[in-house]
């Protein structure tokens, strides 16, 4: 069944079908059907399988948030989405080390120089978010106040739900955001999805939140 197949219900509602994903419902509550429908088929037909795969996760979720039954983690979406995430500046400490965010405590862990990862610890937004480097790839390996440890390990794990873990018990404003998403699904659509390329993939973030949430 080709990615163009759209069933028309009536006025209000279609249902698109993507034969490399899922099928999704979408109405005209959310946006003009006529438009989206005709944007979906254009677009897709230009995409690769991996293109057409994220374009219609990313409408599904959107789909989902609409209803209330998921939130999109999201630095610029609504509340409590934008206090979730990581460029938001939910401060918290951790190892005797002050955090402007979560992204800055990630963003330092590549780098070795424990002074270095102070003061990026005390970023946040786009100033974290700009002190990416891509050094630690080659092969794997990130610090913490001087430790070496693999990006691909239970160690690495270990400190992340630890961090997160002091974050949620010590900044009210993050914990009372989190909780207030309970009996929804938690998404990331704008991560990514290699650990070998990124410092927390989409699944591991949105897992340490719900685990988080509902324990």
């Amino acid at each position: 069944m080709p990615v163009d197949s759209i069933n028309i219900i009536g006025y209000h509602h279609c249902i698109v079908y993507c034969k490399d994903t899922k099928f999704f419902y979408y109405t005209k509550k959310c946006a003009n059907i006529w438009y989206f429908v005709r944007k979906f088929v254009l677009l897709s037909r230009k995409m690769g399988i991996k293109q057409r795969t994220m374009m219609c996760t990313r409408l599904y979720v959107k789909w989902l948030v609409w209803r209330g039954k998921a939130i999109d983690v999201w630095s610029k979406s609504p509340s409590p989405a934008n206090i979730l995430s990581n460029l938001n500046p939910n401060a918290f400490e951790i190892d005797g080390v002050r955090c402007a965010s979560m992204e800055g405590f990630l963003q330092a862990l590549k780098y070795e120089d424990y002074e270095t990862q102070k003061e990026i610890c005390a970023l946040s937004g786009k100033e974290a978010k700009e002190r990416s480097i891509s050094d630690w790839q080659e092969n794997q390996i990130i610090f913490w106040r001087g430790q070496p440890i693999n990006r691909q390990s239970q160690n690495f794990q270990t400190l992340i739900r630890r961090a997160y873990q002091c974050l949620f018990e010590q900044n009210d404003t993050f914990r009372n955001a989190l909780l207030s998403t309970k009996g929804k699904c938690l998404y990331h659509t704008r991560g990514l999805s290699n650990p070998q390329k990124t410092i927390l993939t989409e699944q591991e973030f949105c897992i340490m939140l719900t685990e988080l949430r509902d324990n």
